[in-house]
């Protein structure tokens, strides 16, 4: 039993051999630089994401103005197109009663004002 018990002392007192650590020094640097590249690779396809998305966004960017120079372009000649046919009714009125302006009559608006629907009711007798 005293042998048995040495034995076990001696087990535990006992290193790991040389090769055996290199082994797992050499397994964990492995994985350290497979991590290492595929950390490179997803940084660099993140950043090319972020270059097409940016050349995206300013094609948008550049979309949107030529569309708002496009609507201010059309309002500004629709504001043209509303003045001249203001001048031309201006001037028919004026050549068909003499005067500038009907009654006290804006251009643009109403010299009356229309009067409101009335509805008929029709009403049955009580029994």
């Amino acid at each position: 039993m005293e042998e048995r018990q040495e034995r076990m002392d001696m087990d535990r007192n006992e290193e790991i051999p040389a090769t055996q650590v290199k082994r797992w020094l050499a397994a964990v640097a492995v994985v350290m630089i497979l991590a290492a590249g595929i950390s490179i690779a997803y940084i660099y396809h993140q950043q090319s994401v972020v270059r097409q998305l940016s050349a995206h966004d300013e094609q948008m960017n550049a979309t949107i103005a030529e569309l708002r120079n496009q609507t201010e372009g059309l309002t500004a000649k629709l504001n043209e197109m509303t003045a001249a046919q203001q001048a031309d009714l201006l001037v028919f009125l004026k050549s068909t009663t003499g005067v500038g302006a009907v009654g006290n009559c804006v251009l643009g608006s109403f010299p009356w004002r229309p009067r409101p629907l009335r509805r008929r009711v029709v009403r049955r007798p009580r029994d």
